[in-house]
Parts: structure tokens; C-alpha cells; sequence
């Protein structure tokens, strides 16, 4: 290719010879259901109801091609609904201890299991009901992170597909029916230029 040729190709909306590299999110949303198995970043935006704040995921289970991943922190946030009754904060904290999300790329092995509990970062959870009126007994607080951080980055290449599967091994109680999980992907993205 002529060299006049070669600098209008690599000045055009793609090219092949220069790449944005970007601090990134890719992110799904679930709402709690009585399905036991939910898949995450499956279901495209536009698709199926999915809207710019459910998901910025653009194609069904694959990156688009020309990028690449590298997922350095899994963020998890969720969402109630309705104002909760202290019965059904019990009932989440049981959920968060009988939930899990797997990283799965398709013909591997499972790239990572961890209960919800772990993920947002809550080792110990006690419901509590005062003995006396008025009593207030302070107890030790869990740190609430929501995010597990990876010491070895997942990648994720061009059109390779992956999704993150949760599932409740216990079905989530029916007082929970539409909160909403959300899980965040975040990391270093390389998309051509």
C-alpha cells in the first residue's frame, strides 16, 4: 500500500495500526426472580427490555470485535425495590450467603466462584432483636465493599465469548421478587481507533 494510501486508512474511524486504550466498565443487571440461574451479559442492549442503565453490553455473550479486556475488579451492586422490613433483611443476608456468581468462558474450565456474601465483602452478618426496649448494643460491622479485586486479571479477547452465571442454590424468598443485582466489569479496554 502506497504511503498516501496507508495515512488515509489509519486516519479513518477504524484502523488497524492504532488502538484507545481506556479505563472501562461493562456492566448487566438481574432482577431476584424465582429463576435459580440467571446468565449476565447475554442479553444485549435493546434487547429483551434491556435499557442503557441495565446494561452497556452491545452484542449477546461476546466482546465486539477490534477489543480487547482486561478485568482487573468485579463490582456488584444491588437494589431493593420497596423499604424492607428487618424479617426481610434476614432474608437478604441469607441470600447473599446462598448466591453465587461464576466467570465462565465457554470450553474452560469455571475462570472464578464466589458466593455474594464474599463478593460484597460481608464475612459476618447478625440480625438482631433488642432483648429490652431501647436496648442499642453496637456490634462489630462488616466492611462493605461490593467488589472482588483480581491478583491475576481476567482477559477477554476479540468476538471470544463469556458470561457470568448466578445462582441461587437456595431459591430466593418471593418478598425479594425484582430487586435488582447489578455486576460491573472493570479494567483496562483496547478498542481499535
Amino acid at each position: 500500500m502506497s504511503t498516501a494510501l496507508q495515512k488515509m486508512s489509519e486516519s479513518s474511524s477504524y484502523s488497524k495500526k492504532s488502538a484507545e486504550v481506556l479505563d472501562y466498565s461493562y456492566y448487566d443487571t438481574m432482577a431476584l426472580s424465582a429463576t435459580n440461574t440467571n446468565r449476565l451479559f447475554v442479553i444485549p442492549l435493546g434487547q429483551a427490555g434491556k435499557t442503557k442503565s441495565d446494561t452497556n453490553f452491545t452484542l449477546a455473550g461476546t466482546l465486539p470485535q477490534g477489543q480487547n479486556f482486561k478485568i482487573f475488579v468485579l463490582k456488584l451492586f444491588y437494589l431493593s425495590q420497596v423499604a424492607r422490613s428487618t424479617a426481610e433483611l434476614l432474608m437478604w443476608y441469607k441470600m447473599l450467603f446462598e448466591t453465587t456468581i461464576e466467570f465462565r468462558i465457554p470450553g474452560k474450565d469455571s475462570m472464578g466462584i464466589w458466593t455474594l456474601a464474599e463478593a460484597f465483602g460481608v464475612p459476618s452478618l447478625f440480625n438482631l432483636v433488642p432483648t429490652n426496649g431501647g436496648d442499642n448494643i453496637p456490634m462489630i460491622q462488616p466492611a462493605i465493599t461490593g467488589k472482588i479485586l483480581f491478583n491475576n486479571p481476567l482477559k477477554i479477547g476479540s468476538v471470544q465469548s463469556f458470561e457470568i452465571i448466578v445462582e441461587h442454590t437456595v431459591p430466593v424468598n418471593p418478598a425479594l421478587y425484582t430487586d435488582k443485582l447489578k455486576i460491573s466489569l472493570n479494567g483496562r479496554l483496547i478498542r481499535l481507533s
